[in-house]
């Protein structure tokens, strides 16, 4: 069974992740995942373009972690950010 990332949880996760942590980055990555993949394929019925999609976000935001700002939702950003990489 899939662990849950309450609103806390996300915040401290992301500024570790933001920190260098790669823990936290992959506990990011598996929370969400299915449920962006789910979401992303609603979107485009293209599986392995959402999937490279995906994966290109992932790599962007750890590789830009040390510019990246705080975030107050993080399941939103994630959603919105794929939605804008789709599209």
């Amino acid at each position: 069974m899939q662990e849950k990332i309450n609103k806390t949880d996300e915040g401290i996760l992301w500024e570790m992740m933001k920190a260098g942590d790669q823990k936290s980055f992959s506990k990011i990555f598996k929370f969400y995942y299915p449920k962006l993949y789910s979401y992303g394929v609603k979107l485009v019925p293209f599986p392995d373009f959402v999937r490279d999609q995906m994966q290109e976000l992932f790599i962007n935001i750890w590789q830009t972690k040390d510019g990246l700002g705080k975030v107050s939702n993080l399941k939103a950003y994630l959603f919105i950010s794929l939605r804008r990489r789709l599209f």
